[in-house]
């Protein structure tokens, strides 16, 4: 006795196509990845504008160490006082 293959509708097959394409595309490589974010087109556009920029040794012109140094100090103190505050595991942790 011989098995025969099941009767699908037309539906049916172009449905079962349209799947395995889809899973055949979702499987495909779409290449490496390209990290355009804002720091990188930033560096990108400053090197266009200055090509000659990365050979330049001359120091960059920034805050001076004393300026920034009350800067971060502030920002330190900013967190004093905050050491009662709920961990994000508090709920998570048993207690004996």
């Amino acid at each position: 006795m011989k098995l025969k293959p099941p009767d699908l509708s037309p539906f049916l097959y172009i449905v079962a196509l349209l799947a395995a394409a889809l899973v055949v595309h979702g499987c495909a490589a779409s290449g490496p990845p390209v990290p355009l974010g804002q720091s990188y087109r930033a560096a990108i556009a400053g090197q266009v504008l200055n090509p000659e920029g990365p050979l330049d040794r001359t120091p960059v012109v920034s805050t001076p160490g004393s300026v920034a140094e009350g800067i971060f100090q502030t920002y330190r103190e900013s967190f004093e006082g905050e050491d009662d505050l709920a961990t994000p595991l508090d709920g998570l942790l048993l207690e004996p």
